[in-house]
């Protein structure tokens, strides 16, 4: 009887151990940074296809689902900020055995800005058509009128840029001045087109 006895609360203690690890260890919450957003934007992040977070400024988040040990979580944006693209890094995985505390999901947004500058010497009932190299992008623009000008898709902070002219006014010549540059952190208004 008492052999009988003791392996009985052996065989208990190995399945308390073994639920344990089995993901009874408790619950957790999944959370992370936010960095590089613009005052007076936003980004909407998505946890497991379900709750979102509506995020109005950089530091600190947390989802409110409580995930238990061994449940797999996954982070994705659903709502990019206006003129910003935002990423996310250590976006997905899964609970550890001891439901430790997720919060390492990391967020960045990078700033868009538009290129543009002022169209000058452009004759009355004419226009003049520009592009915009960046990258493998070309972003094209037709000018009808002098005065300032700006291309219609934002470019990332540290995005080069070349403006030229594609197709000039009927009888005109139009040159391109401060043409080519890095974006930095405002709209590029220094491009000059002469004609």
């Amino acid at each position: 009887m008492g052999e009988f006895l003791r392996k009985g609360v052996a065989a208990a203690a190995v399945m308390a151990v073994l639920a344990t690890g089995c993901g009874g260890g408790g619950v957790t919450r999944v959370g992370g940074t936010v960095s590089g957003l613009a005052g007076g934007t936003a980004v909407t992040l998505q946890l497991n296809g379900g709750e979102t977070l509506v995020l109005g400024g950089n530091g600190g988040f947390r989802f409110d689902e409580q995930l238990g040990a061994g449940e797999s979580f996954s982070v994705t944006i659903v709502g990019q900020p206006a003129r910003a693209t935002c990423t996310v890094a250590n976006a997905a995985g899964e609970i550890d055995r001891n439901a430790s505390s997720v919060d390492n999901v990391t967020v960045v947004c990078t700033q868009r800005h538009a290129v543009g500058g002022i169209v000058s010497g452009l004759p009355v009932g004419t226009s003049v058509a520009l592009q915009n190299a960046s990258g493998e992008l070309r972003d094209s623009l037709t000018v009808g009128a002098n005065g300032t000008f700006a291309f219609p898709t934002l470019l990332l902070e540290g995005a080069g840029y070349t403006v030229t002219v594609v197709t000039p006014p009927a009888g005109r010549n139009c040159t391109v001045e401060q043409g080519t540059g890095t974006v930095a952190a405002a709209d590029v208004t220094s491009v000059r087109v002469n004609c």
